[in-house]
């Protein structure tokens, strides 16, 4: 059996972990333990597939606490392969608690302990490279910090996005490891769920309940798409100054969104919010990979209305107009230096998959994933990813203060038109202009991924970090971090 069950009111979560109280820690604590180890999975239709998991569940053993908590977490890593935990998006944290510089070598114990701070949506999967292949295998789960109005809701609810790769007879695929532009599968999954056996949600009429997007994709963008208009009020955990109604909205790799669901009108039936790969309209005619049934039924309740009213944030205007203290170019070549030139080879239209790679992202409009659902090695291909001109860890790192406010700018240079959607450890950041303009929706946003536009985008984010130490800053296409997309900030007092 397939066990991946998540799809569940997050009310209900005393059962995953006991709270208890420790002399040596003030305030509540809370513990949870899992191993990480091997388990047989069985997704609809294919046959028995080995992964590795949390807790012997892909998505693993979700992680539910509260503002204020200390988290104390511990286990066995019972693989024969070494691995680490990024807890992405939690802050403050320490350097060495937020994972990635932990490493926990087979056989191990591990113990992570550290406070809940900021309420929001998190996750946590492996930071060991090839993060592709540790990730792709199964070591992904979500990590939800409630905040005290979350009970508030009717309901709840984790929807955990990712992609399988499923050749001849929904065989599985492992990922392609580092060399590779990217990995992208042919069927997306719900909490670990394909097709309809995908867990409906059920709904009254005037209810309003929560959704927790997790886009846990090693690459692949996501589309989502809903008859009814869902209400953004987080991004990336953090709240949006000012919520606003969408029908479809684009979650790329490691990014969240919550939004709220409420069906206002007195009426019994089902409708479908619709999960879609990002570049499949119009390659694929806006091709649906997955349905998640949303069932209505019951008497309109009465007097409902929208619980999150949007946050008033700090002016940062004056930033606007100021030099980036640091500029940091993304870049890519198949083989050869950093410009790429003369090695821009498109491997899309040499491996058959329709369209060229160029003609697909400019149909696209978030572009980037040329080996669409591709089952083929790219081992040979040695793509390499760059910033200023260098692979990690031999990038430059950007050094500063603690709590010491700065300006970054990403510029996308890329050769092959993609999109790079960059994550940073340890904090937030506020968004100050996409390509020269303020963000479209929500007013100012405060994200820890953030996607910088194909063809020469810019980005521009305002960031203090509040823990010293050293913190990755790198693409969130595991592919393209693997590859050498990655560097480190270092922070002293």
């Amino acid at each position: 059996m397939f066990k991946y069950i998540f799809f569940f009111v997050l009310m209900t979560h005393a059962f995953l972990f006991s709270c208890a109280q420790n002399k040596q820690v003030k305030g509540p604590v809370n513990h949870v333990e899992f191993n990480i180890e091997r388990v047989d999975i069985k997704p609809k239709d294919t046959k028995t597939l080995e992964a590795w998991s949390y807790n012997n569940t892909v998505p693993g053993m979700p992680i539910i606490g509260n503002v204020g908590e200390t988290m104390i977490i511990a286990g066995v890593n019972k693989l024969d392969k070494a691995t680490t935990i990024h807890w992405h998006g939690l802050s403050p944290i320490s350097y060495l608690e937020d994972g990635p510089f932990k490493p926990i070598a087979p056989g191990e114990k591990f113990r992570f302990k550290f406070k809940l701070f900021k309420s929001g949506t998190y996750w946590y999967h492996s930071h060991t490279r090839p993060v592709v292949e540790q990730v792709n295998r199964g070591l992904y789960a979500p990590f939800i910090v409630k905040a005290p109005e979350d009970d508030q809701y009717d309901g709840d609810h984790i929807i955990m996005l990712s992609d399988m790769l499923l050749g001849e007879g929904k065989a599985w695929q492992p990922g392609l490891g580092i060399g590779a532009m990217e990995r992208i599968g042919n069927t997306i999954a719900v909490n670990g769920y394909i097709d309809e056996a995908i867990q409906s949600l059920n709904i009254q009429p005037g209810e309003i309940h929560k959704l927790r997007f997790i886009g846990s994709g090693t690459a692949a963008y996501f589309r989502v798409k809903s008859p009814w208009p869902l209400r953004i009020t987080h991004t990336d955990g953090q709240p949006v100054e000012k919520p606003y109604e969408t029908q479809e909205f684009i979650i790329g790799p490691g990014e969240r969104y919550d939004a709220e669901l409420m069906f206002n009108e007195q009426a019994t039936g089902q409708f479908d919010l619709e999960i879609l790969d990002s570049i499949s309209e119009p390659i694929f005619s806006y091709k649906v990979f997955s349905k998640i049934p949303v069932n209505i039924q019951g008497e309109k309740k009465e007097g409902r209305s929208y619980i999150f009213q949007g946050v008033q944030k700090p002016d940062y205007t004056e930033w606007l107009d100021k030099e980036p203290e640091h500029i940091l170019y993304l870049t890519s070549s198949m083989g050869g230096d950093a410009t790429g030139m003369g090695q821009n080879v498109d491997m899309h239209a040499q491996m058959g998959h329709g369209p060229s790679h160029s003609e697909a992202m400019q149909m696209s409009d978030q572009g980037g994933h040329s080996a669409h659902g591709s089952t083929d090695s790219h081992s040979g291909m040695n793509f390499r990813w760059f910033i200023n001109g260098k692979e990690h860890p031999n990038v430059e790192p950007i050094k500063t203060k603690k709590n010491t406010p700065m300006k970054i700018r990403f510029v996308n240079n890329d050769t092959h038109p993609m999109d790079h959607p960059m994550h940073l450890h340890g904090t937030s950041f506020r968004v100050l202009s996409i390509n020269g303009q303020a963000p479209a929706q929500g007013g100012l946003l405060d994200k820890d991924v953030i996607n910088v536009p194909k063809n020469g985008g810019q980005v521009d984010i305002l960031l203090e970090l509040p823990e010293t130490g050293t913190w990755m800053l790198h693409c969130h296409i595991l592919d393209h971090e693997d590859g050498g997309m990655m560097m480190h900030v270092d922070v002293e007092e």
